[in-house]
């Protein structure tokens, strides 16, 4: 609807970066943070109503930390997507549906992307190699690009298609 703004923001006093939601007041409210968080994170993409928010944290999982996609509703609070990405060595919520239903973003596996979808009802599907970057509002089109950089969209009828193959 406009009327919130996604981002991150540096916090000097406690020498972190936080995931922000700013309302149309321009109040900004932290959206917390998931177990092991450190120093880093930040909102990606907000749905309509910004009952949703999607992005990525810095976790101590690893040396040096791991990034890992989170959802952010006002029930849950921050909650971490790694354990649903089967098997990978971090990620990032790039964007989420309108109404909330569908994240997508990119996972890392054996040292390549791999573009996902994650719904709450069916949990994470694989799109390719590459990255998602963006969903329609009603979470049946993505979009996003290959690892070897075109761009594709997929569909549930027809799957993953080379941008070009598609026009």
């Amino acid at each position: 609807d406009g009327l919130t703004t996604v981002g991150g923001a540096f916090s000097v006093w406690q020498n972190i970066h936080l995931a922000i939601r700013w309302n149309s007041a321009g109040q900004p409210m932290s959206l917390g943070d998931v177990p092991n968080g450190i120093r880093l994170r930040w909102a990606n993409s907000a749905s309509f109503d910004a009952s949703v928010i999607v992005g990525a944290v810095v976790t101590s999982a690893a040396p040096g930390g791991v990034l890992e996609p989170f959802r952010w509703t006002q029930a849950t609070g921050m909650v971490s997507l790694a354990n649903q990405l089967g098997g990978s060595t971090g990620g990032d919520a790039i964007a989420v549906s309108g109404d909330g239903s569908t994240v997508v973003g990119y996972r890392v596996l054996s040292g390549t992307y791999d573009a996902y979808l994650w719904r709450e009802s069916t949990g994470m599907t694989s799109l390719g190699s590459g990255r998602a970057l963006a969903v329609s509002h009603d979470g049946s089109i993505v979009v996003g690009t290959t690892s070897s950089g075109s761009g594709f969209i997929w569909d549930e009828s027809h799957g993953t298609l080379d941008l070009k193959q598609y026009l």
